[in-house]
């Protein structure tokens, strides 16, 4: 039997789960192309150099129980321990009011984190999917019989029996351009400001940040703040650093970054007394963000056709959890087609070709 090939192109928290999950389940009957725009893997989940270490710059927390989590980093074999917030619980302010949450993160739902910080999950992520062909940006995609083929910018070509488009909806809007026509989420810019201060140099009981409501965002954008090294005390490896990480309004982008860092700090003196400078100071961008998760009934089907699917972000899947479901989901349906048993023996292919 000759392998299935599949083409993955995103190699984010999906296109990388799925990787895995084809490889774990199917070995060396399936071929797999995991595609990547970007000079690195990991998507907004990747770890970002700061301060001297590693740290999320993006998500940091995934609602979820410590159990719910555990099983699905087990379905695409990762063992990374999983750890619940600590510190004070965050604040949420309206206007002059500050009301202490019930929860360390959100107040309504679990949440819990990667022991060390989530870049972790990224890496590991990316130890498990196998080859990643990174700086390979896709131009077009177009049928040919029962296969796919994907046009590479500068003219190399991948044909596939299935493609798997993992990307957030502005690039799957244009890969999929010549092949079908669907209301993608809408999307946004997303912006994220890293502070590091001398931990001597601000209040010991902090708590783990805060979170504002959509009132006070016209004349200062900002979302919440998270005092990484109160919330996930291992994601921060120098003892001596506080690192707090304001995340920004996703429909927001007309300050500079010199303004949103003055922003930044001006909101740490205001609300926790720190008349210090910091030590070092980022502003992380990401072009696109989706703004909601739109209801499941919304989101564009994850089987466009025989052998051509939608996975995380293209289809309006938000969180690393939901992204981590849905990934399974696409596997499933390639295993499905296949005819694939247990033992990831395979028969038929993901477009109805007989290869076995």
């Amino acid at each position: 039997m000759s392998a299935t090939r599949v083409t993955i192109i995103g190699a984010g928290v999906s296109g990388l789960a799925i990787a895995s999950g084809l490889r774990r389940h199917l070995g060396s009957a399936v071929t797999v192309d995991l595609l990547e725009a970007a000079g690195h893997p990991g998507g907004m989940i990747s770890g970002v150099e700061f301060a001297g270490m590693l740290v999320d710059a993006a998500a940091d927390a995934i609602a979820a129980t410590p159990e719910a989590l555990t099983s699905k980093l087990l379905a695409v074999g990762i063992g990374l321990p999983v750890v619940r917030p600590q510190g004070a619980p965050q604040q949420l302010i309206r206007g002059d009011r500050r009301v202490v949450l019930g929860d360390a993160c959100t107040g309504t739902r679990e949440v819990v984190g990667i022991s060390g910080g989530m870049w972790r999950l990224a890496a590991e992520l990316i130890g498990v999917a196998g080859p990643i062909r990174c700086g390979a940006r896709v131009a077009h995609l177009r049928p040919a019989g029962r296969k796919w083929v994907t046009s590479l910018v500068g003219g190399a070509e991948i044909i596939a029996d299935a493609v798997i488009v993992a990307v957030p909806p502005g690039a799957a809007r244009q890969i999929l351009r010549d092949v079908c026509s669907y209301p993608w989420p809408s999307f946004a810019p997303r912006q994220a400001v890293l502070l590091a201060y001398e931990r001597d140099h601000v209040p010991k009981n902090r708590s783990t940040g805060f979170l504002r409501s959509a009132a006070l965002r016209d004349s200062m954008p900002v979302t919440g703040l998270t005092w990484i090294d109160v919330k996930w005390p291992a994601a921060i490896e120098r003892p001596n650093v506080a690192v707090a990480r304001a995340v920004l309004d996703r429909q927001h982008n007309a300050w500079s970054d010199q303004q949103l860092v003055a922003m930044a700090v001006t909101l740490v003196a205001d609300l926790w007394g720190t008349q210090a400078s910091p030590v070092d100071a980022s502003v992380i961008s990401w072009a696109e963000a989706l703004p909601a998760a739109p209801p499941p009934a919304e989101r564009a089907p994850q089987q466009l056709s025989p052998g051509l699917m939608l996975s995380g972000s293209a289809r309006g899947v938000t969180g690393i959890a939901a992204c981590l479901d849905d990934a399974a989901k696409a596997v499933g349906h390639v295993l499905d087609a296949l005819g694939a048993d247990a033992s990831g023996a395979a028969v038929g292919s993901v477009s109805g070709r007989t290869t076995a």
